[in-house]
């Protein structure tokens, strides 16, 4: 792990980690999955693997709950009527040193260090790790990926870290965690340094420097080959018939472009044994972006081929690589559920629905932007980088995709969320790299420091934290970038 240092200014932030959306739902994890099925009560904290600065208060909760739905809970701003009786919880660390815990579960990071947060409640126990880093220290990220709850980052050693939801075992931790989420990255087990990894909604792939291919996760459609366990908790080596330099991944699908300048596919409804596109006539595919049915690549001539899944996506989407025509040579493709996104070698971009032309034309360039040099697209909201490195989106604001800071009520409608014109993100710093998904966006700096903002319900941004920002918005998010950490 590389680590840079930077001198970092402020008080401590004084953050509660709510888990007011538990209440509506049957059970909670936090601590781990549960070991049976019975009517055994069982209590989980509410947060795994928290992450801390020196100086930083996080209030955690916890919920008590049985095969039969939620006995109580009690965690900072929640308000409901099943809430546990005030001191059945006892709350210790380890090692006061590093952190202190209050009978309301107030943590107080003191040192730097490692710990154990224990939680019990008559003869029920759970844990989880605290962990405390000095105010400038952070990891130094080369690449970022977002999916659809977790997003994975790789570092200068070329280790990979991931964080977010893992339900169905996507962060390869070894766990599927029913509501539970890693806060902050956490290092994976992999048996060789990583040169790509691709996020889909459920499930991860990462690709080896050797070129071998290890995936976890969710396995319904086909996402592991050579497995028939519907889910993979840890990362597991896949035999493809090909071999990748590169890949990305949406959805249940996973595609590389391969050595020969093709590009592979497998899972998905109709790809579950893999599928190969041959590039062009006396052309190679250099570069590629999935999207759930459809994908994107470039070819080393500056030529953008746009396909759907077998038979089409959408009764136009062609089922193979067609050329899609555009005003002049293309240096990067973006696709999302909801349209394409491309750059020009001039920096300009377009964007238009997925399946609907085969020719882009002038008046689907995007107005008021600067030249760029990446774009990211998810849902309704595009995020781009300027050639100056100055992130700027526009489209729907859900959650904050569009890092425009302000505030926000629970009466808000669409068309008050939405606009049309790019802005800049609220923020000074400049990327280099940027990725988006599940409602977030995330950009890499110069000195490879991740920032992510918009929604975080599962932990998507990475900070340590998982609450609410605004009393009038249910769900988790931050209307401008923090620090992954």
């Amino acid at each position: 792990m590389t680590l840079l240092r930077l001198t970092r200014l402020g008080s401590a932030r004084i953050v509660a980690l709510a888990f007011a959306t538990c209440l509506a739902l049957p059970a909670c994890g936090g601590g781990g999955e549960p070991t049976s099925l019975d009517n055994e009560t069982r209590l989980f904290v509410h947060s795994k693997a928290i992450s801390l600065l020196v100086g930083d208060t996080v209030t955690v909760g916890a919920t008590r709950y049985s095969s039969t739905g939620i006995v109580g809970t009690r965690a900072a701003g929640i308000d409901s009527d099943r809430l546990l009786p005030e001191g059945s919880l006892q709350w210790r660390v380890r090692d006061s040193s590093i952190v202190t815990v209050a009978a309301n579960g107030a943590l107080q990071a003191r040192r730097e260090g490692s710990t154990y947060l224990v939680l019990t409640d008559g003869q029920l126990t759970d844990s989880t790790t605290v962990t405390v880093v000095g105010a400038n220290v952070f990891r130094a990220f080369t690449a970022i990926k977002v999916g659809g709850a977790h997003a994975c980052a790789i570092d200068t050693d070329r280790a990979l870290w991931c964080w977010g939801g893992s339900w169905s075992g996507e962060l390869g931790t070894g766990e599927r965690l029913r509501l539970a989420h890693y806060l902050s990255p956490q290092r994976m087990s992999l048996p060789e340094p990583i040169s790509d990894v691709a996020v889909g909604s459920s499930h991860t792939c990462a690709l080896g420097v050797s070129g071998s291919v290890f995936c976890t996760g969710d396995n319904l459609d086909g996402q592991i080959p050579g497995t028939s366990d519907l889910k993979v908790l840890r990362f597991r080596s896949v035999a493809l018939a090909v071999r990748l330099m590169s890949i990305d991944a949406a959805g249940s699908e996973t595609c590389g472009v391969t050595t020969t300048g093709a590009v592979f596919c497998w899972g998905g409804y109709v790809m579950r044994t893999g599928l190969t596109f041959a590039p062009p006539a006396g052309a190679s595919f250099t570069a590629l972006s999935v999207a759930s049915p459809h994908r994107c690549a470039l070819t080393d001539q500056a030529q953008q081929f746009c396909w759907g899944s077998q038979g089409g996506s959408n009764g136009t989407t062609p089922p193979l690589p067609t050329l899609i025509a555009t005003p002049a040579p293309i240096s990067a493709v973006s696709t999302a559920s909801s349209d394409v996104c491309v750059i020009d070698v001039a920096g300009a971009v377009y964007c238009w629905p997925p399946g609907s032309r085969r020719e882009v034309t002038a008046d689907l360039r995007i107005a008021g932007l600067p030249p760029v040099m990446a774009i990211s697209s998810q849902g309704a909201t595009r995020c781009a980088l300027s050639a100056e490195g100055q992130a700027l989106c526009w489209g729907f604001d859900l959650h904050g995709a569009l890092g425009r800071g302000g505030s926000y009520n629970i009466n808000q409608s669409t068309s008050d969320l939405t606009f049309p014109v790019p802005a800049p993100v609220s923020t000074t710093r400049r990327f280099v790299k940027l990725a988006g998904g599940g409602g977030a966006f995330c950009g890499l700096t110069t000195v490879g420091r991740a920032y992510c903002w918009g929604n975080n319900w599962n932990g998507l941004l990475g900070n340590g934290v998982r609450r609410r920002l605004f009393a009038g918005i249910t769900a988790a998010f931050s209307p401008v970038p923090v620090a992954v950490r």
